[in-house]
């Protein structure tokens, strides 16, 4: 191969090499924040879920985060993972809201990556309402 061959293919490869090392960064990180958002969602639906079974078994909404893993009946309506505990994503410990029959639901929020009420994109507010 001659030398000229050999820099244009070595080129080509780096080039090839940067642009796919961009592109997957970029991607990736598209992921992470997916992910992120998926997580926060998920626990949410499972706090609105384990608010609604406290509710079936005593016939009286939870009135925090705690009621649900220390009650009356040692009942442990959702499962908090040791290290991270009732925490989003970001590491920020979820809002609960107990229900309220004015309102006619309760409510558990994470106000995502900026930890700030409103925001758009990972700084959106992620809310899950629950009640009757």
């Amino acid at each position: 191969m001659s030398k000229n061959r050999l820099l244009i293919v070595v080129c080509v490869s780096a080039v090839i090499g940067v642009i796919a090392g961009w592109y997957s960064g970029g991607c990736l990180g598209f992921r992470v924040h997916i992910d992120t958002i998926d997580r926060t969602e998920s626990d949410l639906k499972s706090i609105s879920w384990a608010s609604q079974s406290f509710h079936v078994e005593y016939g009286i909404w939870p009135k925090t985060l705690s009621d649900l893993t220390n009650n009356p009946g040692n009942l442990q309506f959702i499962s908090f993972d040791g290290q991270r505990g009732a925490t989003d994503a970001w590491d920020r410990v979820y809002i609960y809201q107990p229900f309220d029959a004015a309102k006619g639901y309760g409510a558990v929020i994470s106000y995502g990556r900026d930890g700030k009420p409103g925001g758009t994109g990972a700084d959106a507010d992620l809310e899950v309402r629950f009640g009757p």
